[in-house]
């Protein structure tokens, strides 16, 4: 009988408003760190798409800086207007174009299946292509190695 009182006291002992305050913490740590080790950031490089079409057949023209050309050989797919599209490189130029910010561009042209509506000569729409997807960890591990 007397251990049951010394339960009911102890359940109904108020708790010190420091230790509430660093369990609420614990637990925003702990779901930070979570968020942070599955989240993944991707990085997309934007730019204009013009579709050409060239031997009875539509080509998707991208004028991309030198540099970035990488991205699409590495990748497979681009998102031309929020809708993905897989394709296959069709040709690279070799010669350089100058902006007028002075930086290099090749042209590329890409061959992809097309949506009906998007089948129209000289047709310009916004495209993006995948540059990186890592997770948010590796992002904070890359700053602060060059740090």
């Amino acid at each position: 009988m007397n251990s049951s009182i010394e339960a009911e006291i102890f359940i109904r002992k108020k708790i010190p408003i420091f230790y509430k305050m660093i369990t609420i913490l614990t637990i925003i740590l702990v779901v930070s760190v979570l968020i942070i080790l599955n989240m993944n950031y991707q990085t997309m490089i934007k730019t204009d798409a013009i579709i050409k079409k060239e031997d009875s057949q539509y080509l998707i023209m991208l004028s991309i800086k030198e540099e970035e050309v990488k991205y699409i050989v590495n990748n497979n797919y681009i998102k031309l207007d929020n809708t993905n599209y897989y394709y296959k490189i069709y040709k690279i130029e070799e010669d350089l174009y100058l902006s007028q910010n002075l930086e290099n561009y090749k042209i590329v042209y890409l061959k992809s299946k097309l949506n009906k509506e998007y089948k129209i000569n000289n047709l310009t729409l916004t495209a993006k292509i995948n540059k990186n997807n890592k997770k948010i960890i590796n992002y904070i591990i890359d700053y602060f190695m060059e740090r």
